[in-house]
């Protein structure tokens, strides 16, 4: 298993940047992330994204937990080969703001897996840091 977290202070309460994640997450998302139904436990949710800008891929999730305004976890559902993810994403309260951490599992499933696994939480530490990084910058400007 490939795991990592990451942590940044946002310039807004918990709620409000929950909310701005949930209305907005588009604006700042390289993927559209869309709910088959009321967010929840249990709900399934597509993906799609483009790799390197052209390469489409698609994806499903599952909602394993849905607490606003503090705690989101997601697991891969689609595809369930090389690897399966587990994405928890927390907004805590602190004196400016909030503390936003995201903790990434990456579980290789067979052989192709244990290959894929480093390389592919590697690439997704960069994506959730530059995410952070593009989330902080719409909330100072949306103050």
């Amino acid at each position: 298993m490939a795991s990592f977290e990451i942590v940044a202070e946002l310039p807004v309460p918990p709620a409000a940047s929950w909310a701005f994640v949930v209305e907005h997450g588009e604006d700042i998302e390289p993927l559209t992330f869309t709910p088959r139904d009321t967010q929840a436990p249990g709900v399934l949710n597509d993906i799609t994204a483009r790799v390197l800008g052209i390469i489409p891929i698609r994806g499903v999730s599952r909602t394993l937990v849905w607490e606003p305004p503090s705690q989101c976890v997601f697991e891969s559902v689609q595809p369930a080969w090389p690897v399966r993810t587990v994405i928890t994403e927390s907004f805590e309260s602190v004196a400016r703001g909030t503390r936003h951490r995201i903790h990434y599992e990456v579980v290789p499933v067979g052989l192709v897996g244990r290959v894929a696994a480093p390389l592919l939480s590697k690439m997704m530490k960069r994506s959730r840091t530059q995410y952070q990084t593009r989330l902080q910058a719409a909330l100072r400007e949306h103050q």
